[in-house]
């Protein structure tokens, strides 16, 4: 579904690039001593609005909206609530561009603050304004000198990072964390409450502003999972990545886990799932989140590159151990050992020199000719993709940058994609002379090692992911199919969930075409003799049907022969009987194949349905080789995820792949994603383990946990 265009666009655009302000509720207590200097110094025209101080620091101040004259393009609200809102109706009447609520009180203060968050709601809309807040700590549009917020005095280096934030506390300390590193922002906004304008409307915004290359989000709480994909998408047609530190994406407690797919979709994974299926980059803090951006911002769109091999330059011996040991611990980096340059250096640098990472002597350090012979070489080197030098970048290193200006010279020289990046080994400030010294080179800059290849890392990512796409909302699997609700009889109680029974969601699979294991389930005599005459084969699986994780309690026994069915069964019914456990029992034909493989679903996460893919088996949780997507999915999509099992399993090789039917395993996730559609009561689903066998992907046991959906009737019965 294709988010509308509303006419609060152009109005945005007024609000966060002013001409005219009006700062309404200043005073002379704190909160306004700290915030009312900071917006006097933009650009735009600045108005003070107070009733009861005729001047207010150095200032003649009006006592309503309507004394300034004109109708201002953006109204900062300072006052409570209720007054905030009649201060919204007068800037709407006015034709004010838009107001920003500072305060609270509204939504997320109860029923009565929520009555009035909708009053601001309603004045929005109806004038067409946009309302950024309430809540919320304002903007700073830092590339034209606009300040109009309560971020305080906090210096802000003009730039090409838009930084966008629910939270205002934390965009200041984005900001802080951004000024350690010398970053320059086009944009930085707090949105609060977003009773109207969204975070989705903010990194529109910043697409269409020449002055952002890359978007920064701060998030709470995403208002459109679609929305954000369909953004994300623009935002990579534009060349603008965005990366994301999503708050709450730990949980303090888990509910009882009857499903494996429960238990791996945690908040956290799933979050990096989809994040990275939208093509956004994921931080796991404030700091990860600035060093991410530190070279998307700083190098030109065509010193971009994919990057792997890692040559380190370093002043010292120690600093040039300590990089080498920070980059081992980066599975996606490297250190080659460049044999073929340790000639050349032996020969300028004397015997001792190891080409990498190499430590520079004190001569070369002085010696800027020999330094830019020494960059030259890595650079022009086939096996080197980028050079990090590491030198003194604080305040008081000013007159120690010499090597900078070699440094410089030979990216300048260097035509390939080799990258050149500065960086010191301590995560201190960078100087702010830093941006000055390295402006108009093709050398990027970082605060350390760790932060360096957090950089690299991330160019790499951003580099390698696919172009998002639309959710494919109307051609999802299975779409326009409802399965009711299982009846009574179809399910069973355990740990205070409810699970389907065994034959129940066997029989759910085959009617979605999924292949299934063989079985009878031992509910007299005559099933009990059927097996027994060798019905299934002469080796079985003989469980408890309707037990979640049965192997826990050591109720599933394999490579029984078919006459001895009768006595497994007998002793899996007092085992049942011993646990409180259902005593039903099923017998299964055992099927032989090369890998087992779980195919799973967990609905109800903040994206939606999540379709997980990963080595199956009793120790699946444990398995590193699990993946995953935010359904529903492309055609193209169920491939790749295919695919990356395959390749992250290495199951997919031509040695070990015998049995890989990578068809028979897109039609697997096809059909279970038509299931997830058409069974919207799922809460999870394990299709655990699912057989790699020669006739196909083959499935031997599911469990399915039933949602809390209203409304499930006990005289419902599955589609058959």
């Amino acid at each position: 579904m294709t988010r509308p265009v509303v006419d609060r666009r152009s109005q945005l655009r007024r609000v966060l690039s002013p001409r005219s302000i009006a700062v309404v509720g200043a005073n002379d207590r704190l909160l306004s001593a700290l915030a009312v200097p900071e917006i006097q110094r933009s650009a735009a025209e600045v108005s003070l609005v107070s009733r009861s101080h005729p001047t207010l620091y150095g200032q003649a101040t009006v006592s309503s909206l309507s004394d300034i004259g004109h109708p201002v393009d953006t109204v900062l609200v300072m006052t409570g609530a209720e007054q905030a809102v009649q201060i919204t109706q007068e800037a709407a009447q006015l034709g004010c561009g838009g107001v920003i609520v500072i305060g609270g009180g509204f939504a997320e203060t109860g029923p009565e603050g929520a009555l009035r968050q909708r009053e601001l709601v309603d004045l929005a809309h109806s004038s067409g304004m946009a309302l950024i807040g309430p809540n919320c700590l304002g903007f700073v549009n830092a590339d034209a000198g606009v300040y109009c917020s309560l971020i305080g005095n906090l210096p802000l280096r003009p730039g090409n990072v838009a930084v966008l934030a629910q939270s205002g506390y934390l965009l200041r300390a984005a900001l802080n964390a951004g000024h350690e590193r010398q970053l320059g922002f086009s944009h930085a906004v707090s949105s609060g409450n977003e009773a109207v304008v969204d975070v989705l409307d903010l990194i529109d915004h910043a697409i269409a502003d020449d002055a952002t290359r890359v978007i920064c989000l701060v998030l709470e709480k995403i208002p459109s999972w679609e929305g954000l994909v369909e953004a994300a998408s623009r935002a990579r047609a534009a060349g603008k990545p965005i990366v994301a530190l999503k708050l709450g994406r730990s949980e303090r407690a888990r509910s009882a886990i009857q499903s494996h797919t429960g238990a791996i979709a945690s908040a956290g994974w799933v979050y990096e799932v989809a994040f990275r299926q939208a093509g956004i980059l994921t931080a796991i803090d404030l700091d990860d989140l600035l060093d991410q951006v530190q070279l998307l911002a700083g190098l030109t769109h065509d010193r971009w590159a994919r990057t792997s091999r890692i040559a380190i330059v370093a002043n010292s011996g120690g600093t040039a151990s300590l990089a080498a040991d920070i980059t081992a611990d980066n599975r996606e980096l490297e250190l080659p050992e460049l044999p073929e340059l340790r000639p050349w250096l032996r020969e300028r640098l004397g015997p001792q020199a190891l080409p990498n990472p190499l430590d520079l002597t004190g001569a070369a350090l002085t010696d800027v000719t020999l330094l830019q012979e020494i960059f030259e070489q890595y650079g022009r080197s086939s096996d080197v993709d980028a050079v990090l030098f590491c030198s003194g970048l604080a305040a008081h290193d000013e007159q120690r940058t010499r090597p900078l200006e070699a440094l410089c010279a030979a990216a300048d020289a260097n035509a390939d994609t080799t990258l050149f990046i500065a960086t010191c080994a301590e995560a201190s400030a960078l100087a702010d002379w830093l941006p000055d010294k390295l402006k108009g080179s093709r050398v990027g800059y970082a605060r350390g090692f760790a932060s360096a290849l957090r950089a690299l890392t991330a160019m790499n990512r951003y580099l390698e992911s696919a172009p998002s796409e639309p959710l494919p909302v109307d051609t999802a699997a299975g779409a326009g199919r409802l399965v009711a609700d299982p009846t009574t009889a179809d399910t069973y109680s355990s740990g205070g969930a409810q699970l389907l029974r065994f034959g129940a969601g066997m029989r759910l699979l085959r009617d979605f075409g999924i292949d299934t294991a063989p079985y009878v389930l031992l509910d007299g005599q005559r099933a009990t003799d059927s097996v027994s005459a060798g019905e299934l084969g002469d080796q079985l699986v003989v469980k408890l049907a309707d037990v979640p994780h049965r192997t826990d309690i050591g109720a599933v026994r394999v490579g029984i022969a078919a006459g001895s069915v009768a006595s497994e069964a007998a002793q899996l019914k007092l085992l049942a009987e011993q646990h409180s456990a259902d005593s039903t029992v099923v017998c299964q034909a055992l099927l032989q194949g090369t890998s087992e493989l779980l195919v799973g679903l967990k609905a109800g996460t903040e994206f939606g349905t999540v379709l997980v893919l990963g080595q199956g088996g009793v120790a699946v949780e444990q398995s590193p080789c699990i993946v995953g997507r935010v359904l529903p999915l492309t055609a193209q999509q169920r491939e790749e995820l295919v695919d990356e099992l395959g390749n992250r399993t290495g199951l997919a090789s031509a040695r070990a792949g015998a049995l890989w039917d990578r068809p028979g395993l897109v039609a697997l996730v096809t059909a279970v994603e038509a299931l997830a559609h058409a069974c919207p009561w799922l809460d999870s689903l394990d299709l655990n383990p699912v057989i790699l066998a020669s006739e196909g992907p083959v499935a031997v046991d599911v469990a399915a946990t039933l949602g809390a959906a209203p409304g499930r009737g006990d005289d419902a019965v599955p589609e058959t």
